[in-house]
């Protein structure tokens, strides 16, 4: 007895690559220019809603990064410029001082 093997699958009677032709017709008339009567900005300019407006916003701060933002007193943001730095602090401003080798780069 012959064994029951998958069916064979009809192949195409085509045998030649199909190639499309789909060009566009040309302009049956020239270009024109038309003027816009609008200001161009119109649609791109944005404007608020009011509750937009009067919505207040929550600053959220990391608690352990030592960051404290106090939005009500604004002596809290004054600085005092006779204050001395950390030395740790100072090295970290100085500038750095080229060296000949870094010059010649």
């Amino acid at each position: 007895m012959l064994a029951v093997s998958d069916p064979i699958q009809p192949r195409s009677e085509l045998v030649c690559r199909v190639k499309y032709c789909n060009t566009l017709p040309d302009i049956p008339f020239d270009p024109k220019f038309i003027t816009y009567p609008f200001d161009s900005t119109r649609f791109i300019q944005y404007n608020p809603t009011s509750l937009e407006r009067s919505y207040k916003y929550e600053v959220l701060t990391e608690h352990d990064l030592g960051v404290t933002i106090d939005l009500i007193n604004k002596d809290t943001y004054i600085n005092d410029h006779g204050a001395q730095l950390d030395p740790a602090d100072e090295k970290l401003l100085e500038e750095d001082i080229l060296t000949p080798q870094d010059s010649k780069r």
